[in-house]
């Protein structure tokens, strides 16, 4: 079967600001980029951490179970399989929620005891969407896209499929507009000093120069306190304006929070080609336009930054040799200057055709986490991270996105980006560390990635 779609006149953003403050919503948001989606009313969640699951249903039950949280997402994948409905937008229905960067334990062992971070939140929550709305930035036009999941024949689901469009097209047009409020000061601390972030830089280039890794991520943190009346979604619309983003998005889960303005691409996924694009090299925005073309210019010339995009580009074609056909993997750009709100980056791109018996889930668990926030060797990398860093990344450096039951999938990487649970909320930000990095100047770059996030 394949799903329904409807074209509905009310305003796409209207919808948004309504649903995001409803648990179980979450908010692709391209920022006026192609498509964002609306992913709302899940009749399943899924929560993991270690190798714990809980499962919520839309009728109130739960269960839970132990395991491999990767392998039991896939096949629950398997089993609600759709076909495609060729010409229209990607997400079709599916999976939607985050990747946290510590779900790594659940791949290798990095011989480190896992420390959780201050947030605490699970490693993985993925809402289960029967239904998804879509919008065309392109044509203007909005999708309201209904499966008839979880229903076990194709008849009761094309039923269910029509009657659930048709209900939620009506209600939608009930909605009142929302007024924005602007959202409460959070007070910042930094959770690591300037020296404390200069020692672990020295510290890397120490294991670079032994002979024990060529590059490594290292990234520091800042923590806040949010007061009762702060709602994330404010804070997310605020920051959207000032730090808009390709792969930004808004997660709400009950207690649990993500708002992420994330300039890089992890995994696409569209028939049986994979794509990649890793970010390695970054310059910060001039306050002028000759100060805005010397940095840019800077950032081409860089021989660190060129290298380390190409140690990058290398480790990704390697992981995704594990999934792909021989001979298929291709760099079709390479160290690419693209330019954000408030930093230029270097951006490559590496495709590659998938295995006929591999689906989006086995690509993952090939190239999670991503090269571009772990290092190379990657393993080793990872072990360097964990020891410096002391602590879980949560969310941070993990993925945020979607797989389609149709097996497309698109799946950012989660740098720009804050969590928040309860009355704590967190955010990092990191740098790629080589031979001929300067502690100060990478001080300088993580700050600079920040300057959209802490307003």
């Amino acid at each position: 079967m394949k799903p329904i779609f409807i074209e509905i006149d009310t305003d796409f953003q209207v919808i948004a600001d309504h649903l995001a403050h409803i648990p179980g919503t979450i908010f692709l948001d391209s920022c006026g980029d192609g498509y964002s989606y609306l992913s709302f009313s899940p009749f399943m969640v899924m929560y993991a951490k270690n190798n714990q699951m809980i499962f919520q249903f839309d009728d109130g039950h739960t269960e839970k179970i132990e395991g491999d949280p990767f392998r039991t997402l896939q096949a629950y994948l398997k089993r609600w399989r759709l076909e495609t409905c060729e010409g229209m937008p990607s997400f079709q229905g599916g999976i939607c929620g985050y990747f946290g960067y510590d779900l790594l334990h659940q791949l290798e062992s990095i011989g480190f005891p896992l420390v959780r971070d201050e947030i605490s939140n699970p490693d993985m929550i993925l809402g289960f969407y029967d239904t998804v709305l879509a919008r065309d930035h392109k044509s203007e036009k909005t999708y309201l896209i209904s499966t008839g999941l979880p229903g076990d024949s194709e008849g009761v689901r094309r039923q269910e499929a029509r009657k659930k469009a048709t209900v939620l097209a009506q209600s939608f047009t009930q909605i009142p507009k929302r007024k924005t409020t602007s959202p409460p000061a959070i007070v910042w601390q930094h959770k690591w000093s300037k020296d404390d972030f200069i020692h672990s830089v020295k510290r890397t280039i120490r294991y670079i120069e032994e002979g024990d890794i060529y590059q490594a991520n290292i990234s520091m943190s800042y923590l806040g306190a949010l007061s009762k009346d702060f709602h994330p979604y404010d804070y997310y619309q605020k920051m959207k304006i000032k730090n808009p983003a390709p792969f930004s998005a808004f997660v709400n889960f009950d207690d649990v929070y993500v708002l992420s303005a994330s300039p890089e691409r992890f995994i696409k996924i569209r028939n049986d080609q994979v794509l990649t694009s890793p970010i390695k090299g970054t310059r910060p925005r001039g306050k002028t336009k000759q100060q805005d073309k010397d940095f840019l210019k800077e950032l081409l010339e860089s021989d660190k930054d060129r290298a380390e995009n190409l140690m990058i580009v290398d480790l990704l074609r390697n992981d995704l040799a594990k999934v792909c056909r021989p001979h298929s993997i291709k760099v079709k750009e390479f160290a690419s200057p693209n330019s954000f709100a408030k930093v230029h980056h270097l951006i490559s791109h590496v495709e590659g055709h998938l295995n006929p018996d591999m689906d989006a889930v086995d690509v993952l668990r090939a190239v999670f986490p991503g090269g571009s926030i772990t290092g190379v060797p990657k393993v080793r990398a990872m072990q360097i991270i964990s020891e410096l860093e002391q602590y879980g990344r949560g969310v941070y450096c993990g993925s945020i996105g979607y797989i389609s039951f149709n097996g497309d999938a698109d799946l950012s990487i989660a740098i720009r980006t804050l969590e928040a649970k309860g009355t704590k909320i967190k955010t990092s930000a990191g740098c790629g560390i080589t031979a001929l990095s300067n502690p100060d100047e990478e001080y300088e770059e993580a700050l600079s990635k920040l300057q959209g996030l802490l307003i």
